[in-house]
């Protein structure tokens, strides 16, 4: 199947099945990069809250600039390479995703300026819905 204008927005892998690990193999990931990726990934989301006391007081372009880098290092700081095809759009757009994991959120984010949309019950997780609020989403019932 030959990708087309519909496949902008759909997550692809460039890699197939080759790469996949053999049935009942566990790739090993030693405990320094485990640790790593745990304590980086702490300090972001610490970042993240200082951030999100931050963007009230920020210009709009700065704090968007500044979230998208946030989720960029996020996304880095967990092990996720984001490639990006093609380009946003450059005009406001609205784009319908159901995401399948909550890095799906990250990866929006640190394409492009986006106002993501939640369930309101999101506005009381700690810490996420301290981000989410500060990131402009909008909570709906």
């Amino acid at each position: 199947m030959t990708a087309g204008a519909d496949d902008l927005w759909r997550p692809a892998s460039g890699c197939g099945p080759g790469c996949l690990p053999a049935p009942g193999e566990v790739p090993a990931v030693g405990v320094a990069r485990r640790a790593g990726r745990l304590l980086a990934g702490a300090g972001l989301l610490l970042l993240g809250t200082g951030l999100a006391v931050l963007l009230p007081v920020l210009p709009e372009r700065d704090g968007q600039a500044a979230v998208r880098a946030w989720a960029r290092g996020t996304l880095r700081a967990f092990g996720v390479r984001l490639a990006v095809r093609g380009r946003p759009p450059r005009r406001r757009a609205l784009l319908v995703a159901n995401h399948v994991s909550w890095l799906d959120v990250l990866v929006v984010l640190a394409v492009a300026p986006a106002r993501l949309v939640a369930k309101r019950e999101v506005r009381s997780w700690p810490l996420v819905g301290l981000l989410a609020g500060a990131a402009g989403t909008v909570f709906v019932d």
